[in-house]
């Protein structure tokens, strides 16, 4: 990804329902030093979030959809169809370059 300062990104993947997926962010470049973005995971509903990975200042990864430590409502994504992934800077002076890439997981009983 690349994204002049202030520039919200918008990035799809097609998901099945059930699937679980790490979204990693590496190779991240964000200027100006101390800045950081924001990634969030929403469904093809376009309005439920399934996931907000929280702020980036460097690389990182998340579950999607969020796994709980406790194993309740572990069910994968919610829905067959296009998701989409946001990356917002936390200002209009960030800048943000690097890489997305999402992997398959099971979960095993």
């Amino acid at each position: 990804i690349s994204q002049v300062a202030g520039a919200m990104g918008r990035y799809s993947f097609t998901g099945t329902v059930g699937q679980f997926l790490n979204l990693g962010f590496s190779g991240a470049a964000i200027t100006p030093v101390g800045s950081t973005v924001t990634i969030t995971v929403i469904a093809p509903d376009n309005v439920t979030t399934v996931v907000n990975c929280g702020s980036f200042s460097t690389n990182g990864s998340c579950s999607v959809p969020a796994l709980s430590s406790t194993g309740a409502n572990n069910l994968g994504l919610p829905s067959t169809g296009t998701y989409t992934v946001l990356v917002t800077p936390n200002s209009y002076a960030t800048a943000v370059s690097g890489a997305l890439s999402l992997k398959q997981f099971s979960l095993r009983p």
